[in-house]
């Protein structure tokens, strides 16, 4: 499997590069990776990168972006930080990679059994972890719980509603985002993976 190229890149429209994520995620759930000369594409990728996504997802240790979507170096960037939130830092890597490297797709992806949703929903306060929770704090607002405390499927909705909070987020703080993705020269969109099947669920 070769890496991207400038004209590959070039070539891609956004249709296609959720095209190449999708089908990255069939074939991570079958079992059934691209066989891939790593080696070969450290060196290709040595004198230049040409990403066609820029994926924004949580820490979280189980979704390795790279392998959850079967792709190899220089295929995509990869920016996380626990709960997905958006900060000026995040937007600027987004900004980067799509009007600067030339990604064609941002994908804001978060992940079922996430801790960072359940600890805004559990309103843990610790350290700097009490301003990060914060971002997702609107999220949980939008959800009413039947009880004192939200259960599994109410937390699993707030992670939802929270990557659609970031969704918007990207689009009313990034006008050079926001203005690429009017013209058609991006796509935004939101996704959830599953921990327990390795799917994807593009939003």
């Amino acid at each position: 499997m070769k890496t991207q190229t400038k004209l590959s890149q070039d070539n891609l429209t956004p249709k296609d590069a959720l095209s190449i994520l999708v089908k990255g995620n069939q074939r991570f759930i079958q079992n059934l990776k691209l066989q891939r000369n790593v080696i070969e594409q450290v060196l290709e990728t040595s004198s230049g990168q040409y990403p066609f996504a820029v994926i924004h997802s949580c820490i979280d240790s189980r979704v390795p972006v790279e392998l959850v979507f079967d792709q190899g170096f220089g295929d995509v960037f990869s920016t996380r930080v626990a709960g997905n939130i958006i900060n000026e830092d995040v937007l600027g890597s987004m900004e980067y990679g799509c009007k600067v490297a030339g990604a064609k797709i941002v994908v804001v992806m978060a992940h079922t059994k996430c801790g960072a949703v359940t600890a805004a929903c559990n309103h843990v306060e610790l350290g700097n972890v009490t301003a990060l929770l914060e971002k997702i704090k609107p999220s949980v607002a939008k959800v009413q719980p039947s009880s004192d405390v939200m259960n599994e499927s109410e937390i699993e909705r707030v992670a939802i509603l929270n990557v659609e909070h970031s969704i918007q987020r990207i689009k009313s703080e990034s006008k050079i985002l926001n203005d690429m993705e009017e013209m058609g020269e991006i796509k935004i969109v939101g996704a959830v993976y599953s921990v327990e099947t390795g799917g994807v669920d593009f939003l």
